[in-house]
C-alpha cells in the first residue's frame, strides 16, 4: 500500500542569464543490491514532480504582463513570449532519506490574450535538459511540458487556474561504483492542476500583492532495469502524488529612468511546502532475492523564499523582464530565476 507523509519539500525555480544549483552534500552510498542504494532511485519519482511545479510558477508570473489594447494590431490584447532559463531542487540527506538533487536548462514558447476586460487564457510548450543524481544514483534528464491556464481579475482580488502535463526521460542513468556501473533508463509521466488566488493593492506608487497557491501532482515513474557486467537490479513502476503550497507578498513599483523610459521593479519574500506526499513503496530484484524500502523520514521544504524582478520596454509591444530568488533551509540553498521576453501582437 502506499505511504502517506505531511511534510515534505520543494526547491524549484526557473533562471536565464543567471545560475541555478541545488547545494547538495551525501556520501555515495556502498553496495547496489542495498536497501539504502535503491533509495537512491527516489529522486526519479521526485524528480520529476519538482519540474513538473516549475511550470506551474513560469505560467502564473505571466498574469502581470501588459497587453496592449492598441485595436489597430492583428489581434488585440495579445501577446507571444519566449523564455529561458533552469529548474533546481534540492533535499538535503536526513533521517530515512538520502541526499538528492537535480537542475535543467529550460526554455518555453507561450501566447496569451486578454478575451475580455479581466479575463486571460493562454498556452505555453516547453523544454528542459539537465541532471539528477542521489547517493550512488546519476543521470541525465531531458524534459518535456505543456500547460493550458486562464484567469479572472475582479477589481483588486484575481483567481486563476492551470492544467499541464510533463514527461521526463532519464537517460544515461547510471546507479553503483565506478568500477562496476550499472546503466538503465527510466521515464516519468505527470499530470498537474494548479489554482491561485489573491489581490493587488496600491499604496500611493506601490503595488502590494499577496497570494496563495495549490498545485496537485499525480507522477507515474516507468519500471526500469540497471545492467552491468556483474548483475544489475530491476525497479518495479511506481506512483506518487504531492500537494504543494505557496504563498507569496509581491511588491512592486514603476520607477522612470527617462523621459520615454521606464523601470518595473519588484521584490517578493514568500514560503513553498509540500503539504501532501504520498508514494508506491520502492522495489526492486536482482538475479537473487527481490529488495524492498520505505523512503523514510520527509523531503524538506524550501522554507522562506526572497526574490527580485526588474523588467523594461525594449521597444513598441517588446518587454524583457528577469527574475532572481534565493532559498535555503536545512543547509540546502537554492537560487533561481527566469528571463522572458514577451513580443505583442
Amino acid at each position: 500500500m502506499p505511504r502517506l507523509s505531511w511534510r515534505a519539500g520543494l526547491t524549484l525555480g526557473a533562471t536565464g542569464a543567471v545560475f541555478a544549483s541545488a547545494a547538495l552534500a551525501q556520501e555515495p552510498a556502498p553496495a547496489p543490491a542495498s536497501v539504502q542504494d535503491i533509495r537512491s532511485a527516489q529522486v526519479l519519482l521526485e524528480g520529476g514532480v519538482f519540474l513538473s511545479q516549475a511550470e506551474v510558477e513560469a505560467a502564473f508570473a505571466r498574469f502581470g504582463v501588459d497587453r496592449p489594447t492598441d485595436k489597430k494590431r492583428p489581434i488585440p490584447n495579445a501577446k507571444a513570449y519566449w523564455e529561458q532559463g533552469a529548474a533546481s531542487f534540492g533535499q538535503a540527506e536526513q533521517g530515512g532519506r538520502l541526499g538528492s538533487g537535480g537542475s535543467a536548462s529550460q526554455f518555453r514558447l507561450g501566447v496569451d490574450r486578454e478575451v475580455r476586460p479581466g479575463v486571460v487564457v493562454g498556452g505555453m510548450a516547453g523544454a528542459g535538459v539537465g541532471t539528477v543524481s542521489s547517493g550512488d544514483l546519476s543521470s541525465q534528464s531531458l524534459a518535456a511540458h505543456a500547460d493550458l491556464y486562464a484567469g479572472v481579475t475582479h477589481g483588486p482580488a484575481f483567481l486563476r487556474g492551470l492544467v499541464g502535463a510533463t514527461t521526463v526521460d532519464f537517460d544515461g542513468l547510471g546507479q553503483g561504483p565506478e568500477d562496476a556501473r550499472c546503466q538503465g533508463r527510466a521515464v516519468s509521466t505527470g499530470l498537474r492542476a494548479a489554482s491561485q488566488v489573491g489581490g493587488t493593492l496600491e499604496v500611493e506608487s506601490l503595488r502590494i500583492t499577496p497570494a496563495a497557491t495549490l498545485s496537485l501532482h499525480a507522477n507515474r515513474l516507468s519500471g526500469f532495469d540497471v545492467k552491468g557486467d556483474n548483475g544489475g537490479l530491476s525497479f518495479a513502476e511506481r506512483r506518487a502524488a504531492a500537494a504543494i503550497g505557496t504563498i507569496r507578498l509581491t511588491g512592486a513599483k514603476t520607477v522612470r529612468v527617462a523621459p520615454n523610459h521606464n523601470l518595473d521593479l519588484e521584490a517578493f519574500v514568500g514560503a513553498d511546502e509540500v503539504v501532501g506526499f504520498k508514494a508506491d513503496r520502492l522495489r526492486a530484484r536482482s538475479d537473487a532475492s527481490e529488495i524492498t524500502a520505505a523512503v523514510l523520514g520527509s523531503p524538506t521544504g524550501r522554507g522562506v523564499v526572497g526574490g527580485l524582478g526588474v523588467g523594461t520596454s525594449l521597444a513598441q509591444g517588446v518587454e524583457f523582464k528577469v527574475n532572481y530568488d534565493y532559498g535555503s533551509r536545512d543547509g540546502v540553498s537554492t537560487r533561481a530565476g527566469r528571463a522572458r521576453l514577451g513580443v505583442s501582437f
